[in-house]
C-alpha cells in the first residue's frame, strides 16, 4: 500500500483545482452493501486519519462537481463526526455549510439544523 499517495490524495482534496479529481479517487468502489475496507476509502483509512478524511471532504464541497463523490465518502462516518469536524473548520465558508447540510438532510439527520 503506498500510503505517500493516500496522504497526497487527501491533501488534493483541499485545492478547488484538485478536488473533483481526488474525491472521485476516493469514492471509487463506494456504495450500498459494499465493504468499506475493500475500496479506495478503505486504503485510505489505513493511511490517514479519519478527521483529516473528513476535513478534505468538507473542503471540497467547494468544487460543485465533487459533491456527489463527497456525499458517497460522508456515507462511511457517522453525522456526530461530521458536524464536530464541521464545526471546527475555520474556513466553512457558504458552499460547504451548503454542501454539508445538504447531506445531512439527505441521511435525515437532526443534526443538519446544527450546520
Amino acid at each position: 500500500m503506498n500510503c505517500d499517495y493516500w496522504i497526497d490524495t487527501v491533501e488534493k482534496l483541499k485545492n478547488k483545482d484538485t478536488a473533483m479529481w481526488a474525491a472521485q479517487a476516493l469514492s471509487t468502489g463506494l456504495g450500498r452493501g459494499k465493504d468499506p475496507d475493500r475500496t479506495n476509502l478503505g486504503e485510505a483509512l489505513q493511511c490517514v486519519p479519519r478527521e483529516e478524511i473528513i476535513v478534505g471532504t468538507l473542503l471540497a464541497y467547494q468544487e460543485e462537481s465533487a459533491k456527489s463523490c463527497c456525499d458517497q465518502i460522508l456515507w462511511y462516518f457517522e453525522p456526530e463526526e461530521i458536524v464536530a469536524v464541521f464545526k471546527n473548520l475555520p474556513e466553512a465558508n457558504e458552499a460547504i455549510r451548503k454542501g454539508v447540510r445538504g447531506f445531512l438532510e439527505k441521511i435525515e439527520s437532526p443534526l443538519s439544523g446544527e450546520v
